[in-house]
């Protein structure tokens, strides 16, 4: 019969290989919870499709819609002011229409006009205008200015002028069709009594639009 010494060696000894053998138990338990683990990876897009940019693509009318042409930064043509635009008398105003449109698959846009160039031109300087919108070509005349659309530069302003935080709104394209067009009615005119230095004089002011999509 071991020794009570012996018994004790022997106990302590089988506790610790139970005490090795409960943190191997627990060891494997922990490893196996990696095999329950999975990764999932979704694409993201739309309707099943990829993600991707609009963009804004405008065009223009001077002849009152027959002819479009895609908008630049400049070479766009010019306004029709008509043959009595080159021989502007102390209170004449001429008229011109732009018409202004979303092209296919673009989107809308809201426009702000900016004034015209006026450098050091004595004649640009004496010269006024006012702009609406919403004016279709046939009613950008005199006889009709005044009661169409809505303003967008206010009669009597200076070329450099332009429509401030006023904007009107370019309605979107579709994917088959352009937008809806916008016609704006220029008029500018040549005030009474204005110094007699500007008779005989020419110039060539130029009207930017800026368009930010919506």
């Amino acid at each position: 019969m071991p020794s009570p010494t012996v018994a004790r060696r022997r106990r302590r000894r089988l506790l610790a290989v139970g005490t090795a053998g409960l943190a191997l138990c627990i060891g494997v338990s922990v490893t196996s919870l990696a095999a329950w683990q999975q990764n999932v990876e979704i694409a993201g897009g739309s309707n099943g499709g990829q993600l991707g940019s609009s963009l804004l693509k405008i065009e223009l009318s001077l002849d009152g819609g027959t002819t479009w042409t895609a908008a630049t930064v400049s070479s766009n043509g010019s306004l029709n002011f008509g043959s009595n635009a080159s021989l502007l008398t102390p209170g004449d105003t001429v008229y011109a229409s732009v018409l202004l449109r979303a092209a296919v698959g673009s989107r809308g846009a809201d426009v702000k006009l900016s004034g015209g160039t006026v450098g050091s031109d004595v004649l640009l300087g004496a010269l006024t205008y006012a702009a609406r919108t919403g004016v279709v070509s046939a009613d950008c005349k005199a006889s009709t200015f005044a009661s169409v659309g809505q303003t967008l530069v206010s009669p009597g302003s200076i070329l450099s002028a332009g429509s401030g935080s006023t904007a009107f709104s370019v309605p979107a394209a579709t994917s088959s069709a352009p937008g809806t067009a916008v016609g704006v009615c220029l008029a500018v005119s040549l005030p009474s009594g204005v110094a007699s230095t500007v008779g005989g004089l020419t110039t060539s002011p130029v009207w930017r639009f800026d368009a930010t999509s919506v």
